[in-house]
């Protein structure tokens, strides 16, 4: 019984979380339906990171044998474990989890996704790996409600506020925005299209990742003295987030007019077109006309 009621309120924080952020979202951009089934993907997450532990690719045996430091505190070794080992494993878990379920969906529902739901569905993955995690702590621990209250705050919103930020990124390389300023990397990418979706999805992994390393070392430098400024981490970061759905919102709009005006004027043009087209066969028959009765006064 007890397991069922750590299920329960590990769960239950992902789902509230989920609909604060869904009712807030522009109407009809995103499907609460497909946050479940995404919640979910994060859940399957946990399975491709028990893999790379597995395979040794989350082990920070690398970092010991290519530095030689055979200690478990130095600070070189504290940010591989936490950037490297915990950051980057788990988030490129949630990454690949986020790519297969988007694929499967693609193929079910034949639907291209708007911007802003890649974004929203990628931090519905962050929450889904956190319920997991959540039960995982809680069944380990001697008090486990204890645990899921505080983890019910901090690293739940965590998972998802590291989710939104790698959304932003790939919602930004399926819509390819122009820097407008000419750099080397604008011209580069932008004429290369899958080579400009690899970079931004990189970009966002980055992001997540150094923003879960440095939640992960605030607390282990500091411990309990690090609450608050783990308070002051997602402040920021949801002040962040906010500019992220706003800017993702803003550039779709402005998508969205371009196409409608590119619509209209092509339309204009065929109707100009037309026109020309059929002034140009009535004047040819009026021109004929007047050649026939010319002729016939003549003859």
């Amino acid at each position: 019984m007890e397991k069922l009621f750590i299920a329960i309120f590990s769960l239950l924080p992902a789902l509230v979380y989920a609909y604060i952020v869904y009712i807030t979202m522009p109407f009809k951009s995103i499907s609460l339906a497909d946050g479940m089934r995404f919640i979910i993907a994060g859940i399957f997450s946990v399975i491709i990171l028990k893999y790379f532990s597995i395979l040794g690719i989350s082990s920070t045996v690398p970092y010991k044998v290519l530095s030689g430091d055979m200690t478990d505190v130095t600070m070189g070794y504290k940010h591989y474990q936490y950037f490297i080992s915990v950051g980057l494993m788990e988030e490129l878990s949630k990454l690949l989890a986020f790519f297969i379920f988007a694929w499967l969906m693609n193929h079910i529902n034949k639907e291209t996704m708007h911007p802003i739901a890649i974004m929203f569905y990628c931090g519905m993955v962050g929450l889904g790996f956190a319920v997991a995690e959540n039960v995982h702590y809680a069944n380990n621990a001697m008090q486990p409600f204890n645990v899921l209250w505080w983890r019910s705050i901090a690293p739940i919103l965590t998972h998802m506020t590291c989710g939104f930020f790698m959304g932003y990124w790939i919602s930004l390389s399926k819509m390819s925005p122009r820097m407008y300023n000419r750099s080397l990397f604008d011209i580069i990418i932008h004429k290369r299209e899958k080579l400009s979706r690899f970079i931004y999805t990189l970009i966002g992994l980055f992001c997540a990742t150094i923003l879960h390393g440095v939640y992960d070392l605030h607390l282990e430098l500091n411990g309990i003295g690090g609450i608050s400024g783990v308070y002051m981490l997602m402040i920021l970061s949801s002040l962040g987030v906010l500019y992220c759905f706003n800017h993702i919102y803003k550039l779709n709009k402005i998508k969205e007019n371009q196409l409608i005006n590119g619509e209209e004027s092509s339309k204009e043009e065929n109707s100009n077109k037309s026109r020309d087209i059929s002034e140009s066969y009535k004047k040819g028959f009026s021109e004929s006309q007047k050649s026939c009765e010319e002729n016939k006064r003549n003859c």
